[in-house]
């Protein structure tokens, strides 16, 4: 775990290694992380270094990149050990910061590739390098946000992010030569075998996360059309469809 803050106009940062129940790892996340049993077999648990960062923490504002998902992780830790749930203050996520900075961005949002565009110096899956670069990186959007404070900003940015969200997911998607996820493939066989086509057929023939995100909006444009009964929704998504299947 890895936590940062602002002391004396500079950022510090402090990490901790973590016991995770019963020392168990699991090998996709140690792949990822490169931490094993044998790192933590002598490193407390979490409600323990949970109290050591809160203190580091003090009062400020608690801001994460993806804060959803962390404070999911938080929550879930502590009733695993059946302590009660941390009551944050504000909190700010320079995910959402990022996509409401720069609302037409193609590229990435994840916080790599953010930090090596603006020559912020992180160590990935480090925490507290992560936590370091986070810091930085919501300094970067403030100074760039142009309606008012780094206040105002995580409060704007907290406000119907979730629909920001989808469409900064769609635009990067579409533009995405990556091969397709299995998030989107699991949706399209089910939007495919609702509308009575073979998924099969076509799936095999879309190589790239672009080209499926292509098909899921042709998918729900074509299911909208229908809703409001239009006569020639079929035939105007079976054109969509060659098209995205012609591009391959």
């Amino acid at each position: 775990m890895g936590v940062a803050a602002i002391l004396d106009g500079k950022i510090h940062s402090r990490s901790w290694l973590v016991k995770p129940p019963g020392n168990r790892y699991d090998i996709k996340n140690v792949g990822i992380h490169g931490i094993t049993a044998e790192d933590t077999v002598s490193s407390p648990g979490f409600p323990e270094v949970w109290a050591k960062a809160v203190d580091f923490i003090g009062g400020r504002t608690v801001i994460a990149h993806n804060a959803e998902f962390d404070l999911k992780c938080i929550n879930s830790a502590m009733s695993h050990y059946q302590r009660p749930e941390p009551a944050f203050g504000s909190v700010g996520c320079t995910l959402r910061m990022a996509h409401l900075v720069w609302p037409d961005r193609t590229k990435s949002y994840r916080l790599t590739t953010l930090c090596q565009e603006l020559g912020i110096g992180q160590k990935a899956h480090d925490a507290g390098s992560d936590a370091a670069a986070t810091l930085a990186l919501a300094q970067h959007l403030a100074a760039e946000w142009s309606k008012g404070t780094a206040v105002d900003l995580i409060q704007a940015s907290n406000r119907g992010w979730r629909e920001r969200s989808q469409q900064a997911m769609r635009r990067v998607s579409r533009g995405s030569t990556n091969p397709p996820s299995s998030r989107q493939v699991d949706l399209v066989k089910k939007l495919l075998d609702e509308r009575g086509i073979d998924h099969r057929q076509v799936i095999p023939l879309l190589k790239t996360s672009g080209q499926m995100s292509g098909l899921i909006d042709a998918l729900f444009e074509e299911k909208r059309d229908a809703h409001r009964h239009d006569l020639n929704y079929r035939a105007k998504f079976d054109r969509k469809l060659r098209r995205i299947v012609d591009e391959v």
